[in-house]
């Protein structure tokens, strides 16, 4: 007779479970309750407000070498010249400005309001598709 599933799998079912999201997320993504069970010190109990310190605007596409492109489909208002962060798929956080900005077509924009409109902008330096546009929260 068969045993049950939670009983077959047991401890090993966990190992792969752990083997997975160790193998998804670089080290400083690791955490929460995915790894283990929280202690004390992870729940705030001083507010049980929410606090936003980012607005995330924009995903990268992709990088054109060539022209020194960056492909961008927006997810928040976004403008040229704007102070912005980009969040790197190996964990670097790096502060970013739009310059040059240019709609699907090549035609210059200031700003990109549009729900996902795409858009392109310069960088001298290579982003990485899936990297994410984020703008710091200013709070009043």
């Amino acid at each position: 007779m068969l045993a049950p599933p939670e009983k077959r799998l047991g401890r090993a079912n966990e190992n792969r479970k752990e083997q997975i999201v160790f193998s998804t997320f670089p080290i400083k993504q690791k955490s929460g309750f995915a790894i283990s069970k929280p202690d004390r010190d992870a729940q705030v109990y001083t507010s049980s407000k929410y606090e936003q310190t980012h607005d995330f605007v924009g995903i990268v596409l992709g990088y054109d070498a060539a022209t020194k492109r960056v492909a961008f489909e927006q997810r928040n208002n976004v403008k040229a010249g704007e102070p912005l962060e980009l969040l790197m798929p190996d964990g670097e956080v790096i502060p970013f400005v739009l310059q040059e900005m240019q709609d699907e077509e090549g035609n210059a924009i200031d700003c990109a309001p549009h729900a996902q409109q795409k858009f392109t902008a310069y960088s001298e330096k290579e982003l990485l598709p899936c990297s994410l546009l984020r703008r710091k929260v200013v709070v009043k």
